[in-house]
Parts: structure tokens; C-alpha cells; sequence
């Protein structure tokens, strides 16, 4: 509802495009630990944006969204071509440190595919990470490495900025990745 209350559109949008610069990266969900960057969002080539539905062979309905890069994450099983939700690409499960499955790393041998590798994050599991939170000081580390196994209870981190925190009602809900979504495709 504060949104509401600035006296013009303008000043509705520099509010909105405030928040939306305070966004700088994606974190886990369980530990808060930043896993990408929110620069590196983008959509596939053939897909109708940077966040798409697709359900694997078991009916399991998964909200992904694709960024080229991925830091202080697991992979934590062989690249698999079956069942590939990306023709060409591989498949590997991809976990965060603190064990949450965070999504899927995707890798192509072919040379005519590009890019060549990317990160499906699944959206259940990231939330938006302000750069306040950023320069406040993260769970830190380094690379990506391979070993252990997922699954991933959901809580709230203390460096999640849903934009209901920031006080604009209207977005009550919203997640920052939301809206950050929504402007960019």
C-alpha cells in the first residue's frame, strides 16, 4: 500500500527500480548462502524467458529459473542425457552446502550448442539476496565441487529480501526474483 501512496507513477517506478537494484544475487533458501548472481539470469534460446515449468518422468512439476554461472554448489550425480529437459544438454543434480537441492546443472559436448553449460536454480529453493546483504557478510567459499546428497526443507533466511519487508504492500508475496522476473522478460 505504500507503493500506492507516492504521489505519481515516477515515483512508483524509481521505488520499484530501487528495489530491483538492491537485488544483486540468489541464495539458497535453507542457508542463505549466495549462489549466483543476479546479472546471470537469462533465457534459453527457444524458451519463453529466463523462468520456464517442465515436469519430469515422474509428474513432479519443476519452476526453474536458468543462469549462466553458479558458485558453492555440489554436483552430486554423473551427467545423465535422459530424460533431458534440454535437447543436447546433460543433466547433473546440484546441491548448495548445506545439503538443499538447489536444481540441475545442464553441459553439452556439442560444439553447435550454446551455451555451453548452464544452471537450472530451482525457484522453490532461491530467494533474492540485496547487496546490502552482500556486503553485510554471507557463508562464504569457494568452487564447485562433487560429493554429498540432497533434499531440501525450506525456511527462511536471514538474507532473503522479499519485498513485503521493504514495505510495499503491493508486493506483499512477491519475492524480489519475482519481480525481477517479471521486468526482465
Amino acid at each position: 500500500a505504500r507503493l500506492l501512496c507516492l504521489g505519481s507513477a515516477a515515483r512508483r517506478l524509481r521505488a520499484c527500480v530501487g528495489v530491483l537494484r538492491d537485488l544483486c544475487g540468489l541464495s539458497c533458501r535453507r542457508c542463505g548462502t549466495r549462489v549466483a548472481w543476479a546479472a546471470d539470469v537469462f533465457a534459453m534460446a527457444g524458451s519463453s524467458g529466463a523462468q520456464a515449468a517442465y515436469v519430469n518422468r515422474h509428474g513432479a512439476l519443476h519452476d526453474l529459473l536458468t543462469v549462466r554461472k553458479a558458485e558453492r554448489i555440489l554436483l552430486v550425480s554423473e551427467p545423465s542425457s535422459e530424460d533431458s529437459w534440454f535437447p543436447g544438454y546433460l543433466w547433473s543434480i546440484m546441491i548448495c552446502r548445506c545439503g538443499a537441492h538447489l536444481g540441475w546443472h545442464f553441459s553439452t559436448p556439442r560444439r553447435d550448442l550454446a551455451p555451453r553449460e548452464f544452471f537450472g536454480l530451482s525457484r522453490a529453493q532461491i530467494t533474492a539476496l540485496s547487496a546490502q546483504a552482500t556486503a553485510g557478510g554471507e557463508a562464504g567459499g569457494e568452487g564447485v565441487g562433487v560429493g554429498g546428497d540432497g533434499s531440501g526443507e525450506e525456511s527462511e533466511s536471514g538474507n532473503a529480501t522479499p519485498l513485503s519487508m521493504l514495505g510495499l504492500g503491493v508486493f506483499d508475496g512477491l519475492s524480489g526474483v519475482d519481480l525481477l522476473l517479471d521486468l526482465r522478460e
